[in-house]
């Protein structure tokens, strides 16, 4: 169930990018969020993170192959010219100030979109094929600043998840400043 949610938020997040233009896709308030481009972007890089923590430490993930992300694995952050610049807490844009994530410029929308899709899929072929028993279990993995305590599986995908929802919520935000209907679900 927790595998379809997630996975229903990713679409929607594709979905919600799919109409927009350029200029939409990267315009922010003057004050405010993060443009549709960036929060779209910030959701891959923490699923993206997600998932490799979670093949890494998980030995019965062990089928899906080695421990990965797509971002490391396609060398993006050099591709996109981002390899000079502080992207934040594990490269995903936590605890950047509203200037530095403001002046990150990223390429085009379809290049944004197609390293999104990639690292949802990553993920959302990982989710499913986690066994349930482990749900309650301490997920061991490394003590990083983006994971300071030792938590169950369950704690840590669900706080992910939030976090993804609250970034699409954002996103309907942004679209609905843009003049546009913001819900995906409207």
């Amino acid at each position: 169930m927790l595998a379809r949610q997630y996975s229903g938020c990713h679409k929607a997040a594709l979905a919600l990018v799919g109409e927009l233009s350029q200029e939409q896709f990267r315009w922010r308030p003057t004050q405010g969020p993060q443009s549709i481009g960036w929060n779209l972007w910030h959701i891959a890089r923490w699923d993206d993170y997600i998932a490799e923590v979670l093949l890494q430490q998980t030995p019965s993930l062990s089928h899906l192959g080695p421990a990965r992300q797509v971002w490391k694995e396609q060398n993006i952050a050099t591709r996109w010219g981002l390899d000079s610049v502080d992207l934040g807490l594990e490269d995903g844009g936590t605890s950047l100030t509203d200037l530095q994530a403001a002046a990150m410029t990223f390429p085009s929308k379809e290049a944004v979109i197609e390293y999104a899709e990639g690292a949802f899929e990553h993920l959302d072929a990982i989710l499913p094929v986690l066994d349930d028993s482990l749900i309650p279990q301490v997920l061991p993995t490394v003590t990083t600043e983006a994971f300071p305590t030792h938590e169950p599986y369950g704690v840590t995908i669900m706080e992910m998840f939030r976090h993804a929802c609250e970034h699409l919520g954002m996103m309907e935000a942004v679209k609905g400043m843009l003049g546009l209907r913001g819900s995906v679900t409207d």
